[in-house]
């Protein structure tokens, strides 16, 4: 049951993305319990709760990558007001181009064997091709060269965004060759290059040193400024939403236990675990 759901600015109509009576269960067990919720276009939502709490589960059904005992059992994901829940066909559409994923560790997402470069081709040219009107097949390699070229130009003015001095040698790099700091702000790359409406974060400072934390969450938040990409944003830490989040969600065991501003649910919480979570949360370097 949700036991606080404070106003938001949230219309579920006009939401780009509307959660509505979620269920979901692993091996029969349900874990995740009646989660509603809406995000808007530029809106960044932080949720928050100890391991365990459902938050990753949620992403991930939002981006159809539940593992093979996860499962939906009721309620419904609309992405524009188009039903995703179950449907496969649209949410490879989606994937990548209009909603892509920040995961908690990059470097274990990426290919070890690949360059970034490499891989950063591999993510964007379809769109590319798609957005532009390009009339090329992959074996036209003077298209493709120029196709190649606009997409990299794209990738180093992202990086220099994150204040990455040498992007070409990130671009050149293994991920085994990048630090964890570099490697996410190479999944943030990677996941802005089709520049897509929305983008999910799971956990994307839980591997770093608090420096690093604070300088990707600023840097997350310069690209929301930007390029008025909404965001969910997944943490244990709570002082990361203080300075990121419009709204926030605090969920516990499957259930929410409160979604609202952030400003009104961090100054103001009305359930005793959301104030355990603020008390033992970590401060970020500012």
């Amino acid at each position: 049951m949700q036991e606080d759901s404070r106003s938001s600015s949230n219309n579920a109509s006009n939401a780009l993305l509307n959660v509505s009576h979620l269920d979901i269960s692993y091996n029969d067990e349900l874990t995740l319990k009646d989660i509603s919720f809406g995000v808007n276009a530029s809106e960044i939502l932080g949720i928050a709760g100890e391991s365990g709490s459902g938050k990753s589960t949620l992403i991930k059904a939002v981006m159809g990558l539940l593992s093979a005992d996860g499962k939906i059992n009721g309620g419904s994901i609309t992405y524009k007001n188009v039903d995703i829940t179950h449907n496969i066909t649209a949410l490879k559409k989606l994937r990548g181009k209009n909603i892509a994923m920040v995961f908690q560790d990059t470097k274990e997402a990426l290919c070890p064997v690949r360059t970034v470069e490499s891989q950063l081709y591999e993510c964007a040219i379809d769109t590319y091709i798609s957005d532009n009107s390009v009339k090329c097949h992959k074996w036209n390699y003077k298209k493709m060269r120029n196709v190649r070229s606009h997409i990299k130009e794209d990738a180093v003015l992202l990086l220099e965004k994150m204040h990455i001095d040498d992007p070409q040698r990130v671009l050149k790099s293994y991920p085994f060759q990048l630090s964890g700091g570099m490697n996410q702000r190479v999944g943030i790359m990677l996941s802005m290059i089709n520049r897509p409406q929305l983008i999910l974060a799971d956990e994307p400072t839980s591997a770093l040193d608090v420096t690093t934390k604070a300088q990707v969450i600023k840097e997350l938040k310069a690209i929301n400024n930007e390029y008025g990409t909404a965001m969910i944003i997944v943490t244990h830490n709570i002082d990361a939403l203080r300075k990121l989040a419009d709204n926030v969600m605090i969920m516990r065991d499957g259930v929410m236990l409160e979604y609202g501003k952030t400003s009104d649910v961090l100054n103001n919480p009305q359930n005793e675990y959301t104030r355990k979570l603020i008390k033992a949360s970590p401060k970020l370097d500012s």
